[in-house]
């Protein structure tokens, strides 16, 4: 796979309620993660579950409207901008106790992650576990000139095989065209418009895009257009590796 258009995506029911874009995964060539976007209508919930295999640790990251969580017995009301990270084992639950909808993308550093519902715990108080982390608390840092980077989930957050970000692009900003020896990168088109290398190739990727660059990919993003662009960039790794190549032989 090399970009998953919007209009290319199916919609389907994950949950009573509950409609899931697939992003990335088995069923779309991805070898490394499991993406997906996930529409909650009022009313609508997931139980008490837990991701049970070694590297099933699930990040969750709000983009729209507001959610509950309950974390591993302690309850949360999530916005946009906040994320939590679940490791294997820890039961979480979402609902949308709101009267509108609310929108999320969530991931795993694995194909086909498995879910399995449990009992829920017993409700408690206690500090704030390094999961669940609400966007007024987390810093930005200059990624490269007229990008703003946002570290999502990281091993600050006690993520093992996760590094997670979202990129704010002005205008005429580049981010360094660069590879990732053996690892992919998913990319997902939050908002606007960017001009994507891919390999050999330069294309436009839009909202709702998801874009894939393979292990040894040349890949890089520039904002041609007049407005903010907004990415999220999804690591099956917490420590990134990631080679600066050259791009002047593209019409870039």
């Amino acid at each position: 796979m090399a970009i998953l258009r919007r209009a290319n995506q199916r919609l389907l029911e994950r949950f009573p309620g509950g409609n899931r874009y697939y992003l990335a995964g088995s069923k779309t060539g991805s070898r490394m993660l499991h993406v997906g976007e996930i529409l909650w209508s009022p009313g609508s919930g997931m139980p008490p579950h837990i991701h049970p295999e070694p590297k099933a640790e699930e990040s969750q990251l709000m983009l729209d409207g507001e959610l509950e969580l309950v974390y591993d017995g302690i309850t949360y009301t999530m916005g946009p901008g906040d994320v939590a990270l679940a490791p294997p084992g820890v039961p979480h639950a979402w609902t949308n106790r709101s009267n509108k909808t609310a929108r999320m993308i969530t991931v795993f550093p694995m194909n086909d992650p498995t879910t399995k519902d449990v009992d829920a715990p017993s409700p408690k108080k206690g500090p704030q576990p390094r999961g669940v982390v609400f966007r007024k608390d987390m810093k930005s840092t200059v990624f490269a000139p007229g990008i703003t980077r946002y570290d999502l989930v990281t091993e600050a957050q006690g993520a093992k095989s996760t590094f997670f970000s979202m990129l704010y692009l002005e205008p005429g900003s580049k981010a360094p065209t660069h590879y990732h020896p053996a690892t992919e990168e998913a990319q997902y088109i939050v908002k606007g418009e960017l001009t994507a290398v891919y390999g050999n190739e330069v294309t436009v990727c839009r909202t709702g895009d998801l874009y894939l660059a393979e292990p040894g990919l040349r890949h890089g993003f520039t904002n041609k257009s007049d407005e903010l662009a907004v990415l999220l960039a999804i690591h099956p790794v917490a420590k990134i590796e990631r080679v600066l190549v050259d791009d002047s032989d593209l019409p870039y």
